[in-house]
């Protein structure tokens, strides 16, 4: 999941400089583009640009691959897990639905 190690420290920083202290900037599009932009460094890739597409799933497809993805966080280093973690919840906290 994560090519690069996560440095915690170094995610605080970024989610408070990007959101502000008390997350008061934080919106389902910044928290969106901020999610995007942290697992593309993660993987050492450039930050995506554009929109991007949801595919519609079952509910089965949808389970399988959220266990999936908890299987792969038990296997993390701790700092990678809370960030992917972290991640994860922030994303699904804000998301608004499709446009």
């Amino acid at each position: 999941m994560w090519e690069r190690s996560v440095d915690l420290d170094v995610f605080r920083q970024k989610v408070r400089a990007t959101f502000g202290p008390g997350l008061e900037n934080a919106t389902a599009g910044t928290i969106h583009e901020f999610v995007r932009q942290i697992e593309a460094e993660g993987r050492g890739e450039p930050p995506p640009s554009g929109r991007y597409l949801l595919r519609e799933s079952s509910p089965a497809n949808i389970h399988q691959i959220l266990r999936n993805y908890f299987l792969q966080v038990l296997d993390m280093p701790l700092d990678d897990a809370i960030v992917s973690l972290w991640l994860t919840a922030a994303d699904m906290a804000f998301y608004d639905g499709p446009d």
